[in-house]
């Protein structure tokens, strides 16, 4: 992929009255570069600046190699990993590759905390955050009462976003392998598809409305900034855009993966994204179901 500023990003548009190698009945968008083929939208792959021919050829080649599974210092691996979730489109590729302990070893270094400290906030009976970062007892606890409930608190976190995770995981990899094509290609999908997950599981406990980032907005927003039913604030607005973020990343990271790395077709790689979240969205509804006896009650909004 061409590291080039993008006011010196060479012109590679077909010529006029250029029609795709593939599709002869739709206009080229596109000239390859590396194998001089006109290329429509669907053949086109602006991000690896390549067409789809050339991308199926050597998929982990048209990305630069996942930053954890480089030779940098550890810091510098862990934070360039996570920054790829911002470039999902131009780092897609990088994940067809095979090796799936590398992605294992991520998640659990990344995800795992992340999932323990989600449920910390939302999910306490001792504590009471907020607002402004303040802390204070519910119904004067003891020390040993606190660190039971933080670590009670801190288990459900986990074990809803594992749900999460393994509902969206198990559809995701299993579409991706029944859609990837011949026999000797569905191994790679599969694959792909499972380090595309694992990379960016640390979307998953940072979404949701009692996902990280949203408790955390909430445990500092000023007293009065939700509002009222009636009336809401400010936070009423920006908590619930704190949980579209993580999510919006995470589907996007996945269609990318379904359509780069496992090299689905467009529609097969929307289906194969789709339908997971939906599963995801019903294992979130029957976990809170389940452990509601675990989960305080959410306090409503004033009138």
């Amino acid at each position: 992929m061409s590291d080039e500023p993008q006011s010196e990003i060479p012109d590679r548009s077909a010529p006029d009255g250029a029609t795709c190698s593939e599709h002869e009945a739709r206009p080229a968008l596109a000239r390859c570069p590396m194998c001089g083929r006109d290329a429509c939208i669907t053949c086109w792959h602006i991000a690896a600046d390549r067409c789809e021919h050339c991308l199926a050829s050597d998929r982990a080649d048209a990305a630069p190699p996942i930053p954890w599974e480089t030779d940098a210092g550890f810091v510098a691996r862990w934070f360039k990993t996570l920054a790829t979730a911002g470039h999902p489109m131009r780092t897609a590729p990088g994940f067809a590759r095979l090796e799936r302990r590398p992605a294992i070893t991520f998640a659990l270094l990344t995800t795992l905390p992340l999932a323990l400290l989600s449920g910390l906030i939302p999910y306490t009976f001792t504590l009471r955050f907020g607002p402004t970062f303040h802390i204070s007892l519910i119904d004067n606890p003891s020390q040993t009462d606190i660190a039971i409930d933080l670590a009670r608190a801190a288990g459900v976190g986990l074990l809803i976003t594992a749900l999460e995770l393994l509902a969206l995981g198990a559809s995701f990899v299993s579409l991706c392998r029944a859609y990837g094509g011949e026999d000797e290609q569905r191994a790679g999908a599969s694959a792909a598809a499972l380090r595309g997950l694992l990379y960016r599981s640390f979307l998953l406990p940072l979404a949701g409305i009692q996902g990280l980032l949203a408790s955390l907005a909430a445990w500092g927003l000023p007293l009065g900034a939700m509002g009222t039913a009636e009336h809401p604030g400010t936070g009423a607005y920006i908590v619930p855009m704190l949980l579209l973020i993580p999510f919006a990343l995470y589907f996007t990271s996945m269609r990318q993966t379904a359509r780069l790395a496992a090299g689905l077709k467009p529609v097969p790689s929307f289906v194969v994204t789709v339908l997971p979240f939906v599963l995801m969205v019903f294992a979130a509804a029957l976990s809170q179901s389940l452990l509601a006896p675990l989960i305080p009650p959410t306090m409503p909004l004033p009138t």
